[in-house]
């Protein structure tokens, strides 16, 4: 601490000492408050130092400036410490002077010694401004603080309307100026009693504070807590601020808040760090002192308060928190109202917690901060739990990002957990886990160092019994288990222990590169952000979860998703081009059509110039649109309609196939037309950011389509024979058709593909002249495709020559004969009669309705008519046959058995 370029500097702090401390100490001297005006006869304690810490030598104090009168008595020297008593009502000057190794430095404090009045109003009395009584002057502030349970202890219990426990020895802390101390006769509470023979009452009963009221007006001045309790004697006061106190010294509220087993706020709050940690060392500076002193913090939310206009640095103390004057609010809380981020967002749940968050913010709206430099300190100031909370004030590249429970189901938020009760007397962390001390952690060292290494997850104790509610019975937080292996290292951790692999796995993308570790302290390593937006915004992201503090447990989801976010960035997240990995034919397909594959494009995702869609093209096609001399020029629109614009990129010209929008998927792929099946065709792939101008092309790559589905086989093919030919007729469904082939055979169920075809043909009709009268014959008819390929045969059918008696008597009715024969297996005839030429249907059902096969569809000449039907792919069963021709429509039921 040795600074051999300055002078030393001396300085002297007024002590304020609590029961709990003195009795520690095996003091037999009384408490203290720590104000710089104090009662007269009380005790003072003045403690020096060197401000930097440096040696020093020797110690020397005196009073160089006393009132008229005063011979106190000497003052006891321990060295570092000068004690007195004030002798006399005025103002006292102490010095100290010291010697250091780099020279000798000296200063002053001054005290001033008055006499306690009350506020003066007390059980409805007028007060005294000659006497310095409070609400001649304060009337609002005293308005206001009547109406809190300090200023109405007393009154309360000796009514029997508080403990029924209550005793003489609780007077001292719920009264004015009470000390009993001998030699401070100061019109305290003590000091009155005396004189007016006041006794405690031996009943706690209504009607005990009307006594005192009728009985002992002058005690019932200084009875409760008041004004002179916080602000120190007020006889001199009389509207000269000099002469009375404004201090946040928290040992005001120790002398009554500091004494085992009861009192013990004051105990919680010195093991926190609201009462060492940054306060003192940041809150000189007017950006820091808003949060990290507690003047500053008073005065930044309640600007036409008296205290705002104090000036120094003190811990954030319970005066910071609670405002002594003012009941409005639970607890006398300063604060409970909406928390405006930086960001501008607004927080309205929270609950008590809202106090909490009006410092624990980001200090700047880190969408716009994250476009300055990197600096040494750059990041959230360590203070973003509301915003970690709230899931909001950190880079998210537009997207929007999942948020835990936390923010919901505690009611009040920061206060819920981090002053949830502390462990147990005699258990581990008592007193300085929960509570005032806010702590969630202590280490398991000797002298329980708090709030301990917080890098040791899993040694020391910690505050997990409000998280049992939830999370079961843990004993740590690393029993909070995530619900997957979202570091992918092939373990499911704890959600801390997950977070932690996140954030090693995004450190090895920032300085210093391949090392989990981020240093910004190094100026090169700073330097390395500089043409990085995009960088600067995820080494904010990693401070943003670093600097929160809880290792991702105010809000996993958001922190997790934030991190993995930030990950795909520095790996995607600079607009790059991708690679085409594939132009494959697209498998049974009618041809002209190949499948392009391709890698993700860096861009893809979260970016500062995010890809929003991938554009397919094809090198050739028409010429090239007036106007269109790039990509670039091409008015980029994501609803396909750029489908067939043409451009010229790269010297050549390319037809657009196809768009596609950007998913932040790893690979893609794409069905796209080509111009000929079998002939090479070159693609590209392009990549487009909302701006025109800004996009990436892959290099071209080639490959050809095929046609390779079969066409159908012909449908509904029926035979009918005559005396001298057998027609053939059949339907067909697909429009991929360069022609047929009829197979013939004596034989049933022959194999087609053993024998030439009698025929090769476009029309769907074949008349086969090659027949012997009463002949049998068989046929099977193929589809072949204009790429040369051939379908699957249509199923089997047969037909005899003399079936079919063609011409002869014109019938005069319609009818539909019942089949023969009947039952069958699997062939059969059907056989009907039409009057006048139309459009005829036969059709069969199985017994459920469904139709299962056509056996005629076509317009016919009048005449008779057998037609065959083959059921050899039916099962046994009852099917009909309907007839149906104009207005005409007939059923008939025929068995197959087989």
């Amino acid at each position: 601490h040795l600074a051999m370029d300055r002078a030393p500097e001396a300085t002297i702090t007024i002590e304020a000492w609590s029961p709990q401390e003195i009795h520690e100490l095996g003091w037999t001297t009384s408490t203290s408050s720590g104000l710089d005006v104090v009662g007269l006869g009380e005790l003072v304690y003045l403690f020096g130092e060197e401000a930097s810490g440096e040696e020093v030598f020797s110690w020397t104090w005196s009073i160089t400036d006393k009132p008229t009168g005063s011979n106190p008595a000497p003052p006891t020297l321990f060295d570092q410490r000068f004690t007195f008593r004030p002798d006399v009502v005025g103002k006292y000057t102490i010095e100290l002077n010291i010697s250091t190794p780099t020279g000798a430095a000296v200063t002053s404090v001054g005290i001033t010694a008055a006499e306690y009045v009350g506020v003066g109003s007390m059980g409805g009395a007028t007060p005294d401004f000659a006497t310095g009584q409070c609400a001649a002057c304060h009337t609002q502030q005293t308005a206001d603080y009547m109406e809190t349970r300090h200023a109405s202890k007393i009154t309360r219990e000796i009514d029997g309307l508080g403990s029924s426990h209550y005793n003489g020895g609780c007077v001292g802390c719920h009264t004015v100026g009470y000390n009993e101390d001998v030699q401070a006769d100061n019109g305290g509470f003590d000091d009155v009693a005396a004189d007016l023979g006041w006794t405690f009452p031996a009943t706690l009963e209504d009607g005990n504070w009307q006594d005192m009221l009728d009985n002992y007006p002058e005690l019932a001045q200084v009875a409760n807590i008041q004004c002179e309790n916080c602000h120190g004697p007020g006889s001199l006061h009389k509207g000269n601020k000099d002469n009375i106190s404004l201090s946040l010294n928290e040992g005001m509220c120790g002398r009554c808040h500091e004494e085992e087993p009861y009192h013990v706020k004051n105990v919680e709050w010195k093991n926190s760090g609201h009462a060492t940690g940054s306060s003192l060392s940041r809150g000189g500076s007017s950006s820091c002192a808003p949060c990290h002193s507690g003047w500053g913090y008073v005065a930044r939310i309640d600007p036409l308060s008296e205290l705002s206009k104090t000036t120094g640095v003190q811990p954030i103390s319970c005066a910071v928190c609670h405002d002594p004057h003012d009941a409005s609010n639970e607890h006398q809380l300063r604060k409970i109202d909406p928390v405006e981020l930086n960001n501008g967002e607004v927080i309205t749940w929270g609950g008590k917690g809202l106090l909490c968050m009006t410092c624990h913010m980001s200090r700047r709206n880190a969408e716009e901060y994250v476009e300055g430099n990197v600096s040494s300190h750059y990041g959230p100031h360590h203070n973003n739990q509301a915003d970690m909370l709230a899931g909001t004030n950190t880079p998210t590249f537009g997207y929007t990002l999942p948020n835990s429970l936390h923010r919901d189901a505690l009611e009040d938020a920061c206060v819920t957990c981090h002053m949830s009760a502390t462990p147990a007397a005699g258990e581990p962390g008592h007193r300085l886990l929960g509570g005032h001390t806010w702590n969630m952690h202590m280490d398991d060292s000797e002298d329980h160092e708090v709030p301990g290494d917080q890098d040791d997850h899993e040694a020391g104790v910690f505050q997990v019994a409000v998280c049992q509610n939830c999370h079961g019975d843990i004993e740590t937080f690393e029993d909070i288990i995530a619900r997957g292996d979202y570091d992918d290292d092939g373990d499911t951790e704890s959600a801390k222990g997950e977070l932690r692999g996140l954030m090693d796995e995004l450190g090895m993308y920032l300085p210093p590169l391949g090392d989990p570790e981020v240093d910004i302290s190094d100026s090169a390593n700073r330097a390395w952000y500089a043409d990085k937006p995009y960088a600067k915004k995820t080494l904010y992201n990693w401070s943003f979860i670093h600097e929160d503090g809880s290792h991702g447990l105010h809000n996993f989801m958001f922190s997790r998703s934030l991190i993995q976010l930030s990950i795909d960035v520095m790996k995607f997240g600079v607009l790059t081009e991708g690679t085409i990995t594939g132009v494959e034919d697209v498998p049974n397909d009618q041809g002209k059509q190949v499948m392009v594959s391709w890698t993700r494009f860096g861009g893809d995702g979260p970016s500062d110039t995010p890809v929003e869609n991938y554009e397919i093209w094809r090198q050739g096609g028409s010429a090239a649109k007036a106007g269109y001399n790039s990509l670039g020029d091409v008015p980029f629109v994501t609803d396909g309609s750029l489908a067939g614009v043409t451009a010229s990129f790269a010297g050549f010209t390319w037809t657009n196939v196809g768009s596609t929008p950007a998913a932040t998927m790893d690979a893609y792929s794409a069905v796209v037309p080509t111009l000929f099946d079998g002939q090479d065709a070159t693609f590209m792939v392009t990549g487009h950011t909302s701006v025109s101008t800004i996009f990436a092309a892959t290099a071209p790559e080639i490959g050809q389509s095929v046609d390779n589905l079969v066409p159908q086989a012909p449908s509904g093919v029926v035979a009918i024979g005559s005396d001298t030919a057998i027609m053939l007729k059949w339907a067909t469904v697909d429009p991929d058709i360069d022609y047929y082939e009829v197979y013939k055979s004596t034989v049933e169920n022959f194999d087609p593909t053993a024998m030439d075809p009698i025929a090769q043909l476009a029309e769907t009709e074949y008349i086969d002249q090659d027949v012997v009268t009463s002949g049998v014959y068989f046929y099977q008819v193929t589809a072949f495709d204009f790429s040369g390929n051939r379908g699957e045969f249509a199923p089997e059918i047969s037909a005899t020559a003399t079936a079919i008696e063609l011409g002869g008597d014109v019938p005069d009715q319609f009818e539909l004969s019942q089949n023969y024969p009947n039952p069958f297996n699997p062939t059969t005839n059907i056989e009907f009669a039409i009057p006048e030429a139309g459009k005829v249907v036969v059709t069969i059902f199985d017994v459920s309705g469904k139709q299962v096969g056509t056996l005629v569809n076509e317009f016919m000449q009048p005449g008779r008519y057998t037609m065959p039907w083959n059921a050899q792919n039916l099962a046994s069963g009852v099917y009909i046959y309907k007839m149906e021709s104009g207005a005409f429509v007939q059923t008939n039921t025929m068995l197959l058995i087989k």
